[in-house]
């Protein structure tokens, strides 16, 4: 059973998944992305934006692949952890939500 924390973690992804919708502008959005990262593989927070766009998207494996560029860049960001948990909500795999929100609480338990 989840902590009550993590419960309220794992609602809020769902509530701010429900929220966001198709942009009209994502295809630009995802080419400029790409443009940047290629420009500066090593800043982090360009793979975590461009995950968050594929998780608006549902695109599970793209935004996988990018969280696993982003952690060791920036392995104590709670991000990652919290990117993965709604992809494993999304995924209905509740247990690897949990783990994920343990993980993402760890990094920022304040």
């Amino acid at each position: 059973m989840p902590t009550p924390i993590c419960r309220r973690l794992l609602l809020a992804l769902l509530l701010a998944t429900a929220r966001l919708g198709a942009h009209p502008d994502t295809a630009e959005a995802r080419a400029e992305l790409d443009r940047l990262i290629a420009a500066f593989p090593a800043e982090p927070d360009l793979y975590l934006h461009r995950a968050e766009l594929l998780i608006v998207h549902r695109d599970w494996s793209g935004a996988e692949a990018d969280l696993r560029r982003a952690e060791p860049l920036a392995p104590r960001s709670p991000r990652v952890a919290v990117w993965r948990a709604q992809i494993r909500l999304a995924q209905d795999d509740l247990a690897g939500a949990k783990k994920s929100c343990d993980a993402a609480l760890a990094l920022a338990p304040g």
